[in-house]
């Protein structure tokens, strides 16, 4: 079975760093994990590979939307523990633990 591609993309390197690690200690999940600090590199990578998870920080999704080539699945990683839906795709709160997060 081929692993699946999740993406992070964040322009805070110290958390999506820390967020890649933690999901790459789950030894149970089958996928390859990259980190963007700008909505220029997911492009590029999604260029050269398929997307299937693109955990996207709020402040880059109005940029985004437009050219999102449909993607398996769009989160929007956001600073308020209320929000639910932002733009049409799934909101969830970024400093929460990670295993909620996944």
């Amino acid at each position: 079975m081929s692993k699946k591609n999740l993406v992070i993309c964040d322009c805070e390197f110290p958390y999506v760093h820390y967020l890649m690690e933690n999901i790459l200690e789950d030894k149970a999940l089958s996928m390859q994990v990259f980190v963007c600090t700008s909505w220029e590199k997911v492009k590029e990578l999604m260029g050269t590979r398929v997307v299937h998870i693109l955990l996207l920080d709020e402040s880059c999704l109005s940029m985004s939307m437009e050219e999102l080539d449909s993607p398996g699945q769009v989160l929007v990683l956001t600073r308020r523990k209320e929000a639910e839906w932002i733009q049409g795709c799934r909101a969830v709160y970024k400093y929460q633990h990670v295993d909620r997060i996944l």
